[in-house]
């Protein structure tokens, strides 16, 4: 693949276990790559500055070796789960997220809303509020965004009161 223009990402095959001299140098598109364990050799060249969106230990050992860096895919690891909690009890929501330079957007909607709405108060994986009647039934998503403007959504979970 030396020198193809057009290769913006690549899964390499669970069966194949080397990668070849400069097997992605000047692919200058190459904006992912997926290198499973069983890759247990990498050779000289193989790619040149920076790749990311890889995955897999091998990967990250050549990095380090040979001064490669690489950053981790834009990922939910774990998805918010429904809250159900007693009227004046903090209930929490919180997701879990693999990724460079995350921020996260929740949004909500009331029972009665008609769609969605941003709130900045929350900027982290957890979003958490004091249960009352207003927020029984709200429901919950999370809009993950990584340093390289990719982005994930979580599933919408509702929060309700016991």
């Amino acid at each position: 693949f030396c020198e193809c223009g057009s290769l913006s990402s690549i899964t390499i095959p669970d069966n194949v276990p080397s990668i070849g001299d400069h097997a992605f140098c000047e692919c200058e598109c190459l904006a992912a790559i997926t290198i499973p364990d069983n890759v247990t050799s990498i050779g000289a060249n193989v790619f040149n500055g920076t790749i990311h969106g890889y995955e897999g230990s091998t990967a990250q050992a050549y990095a380090k070796k040979y001064g490669i860096k690489f950053m981790a895919l834009l990922s939910i690891v774990k998805q918010p789960k429904d809250v159900c909690a007693a009227n004046g009890e903090t209930a929490s929501v919180t997701v879990k997220a693999t990724g460079e330079g995350l921020t996260y957007k929740w949004y909500y909607k009331e029972e009665d809303a008609a769609e969605f709405t941003y709130t900045s108060s929350f900027t982290g994986a957890m979003y958490f509020i004091t249960m009352n009647g207003a927020y029984d039934s709200t429901q919950l998503y999370c809009v993950i965004t990584d340093m390289f403007g990719n982005t994930v959504k979580t599933n919408t979970v509702t929060l309700s009161i016991k």
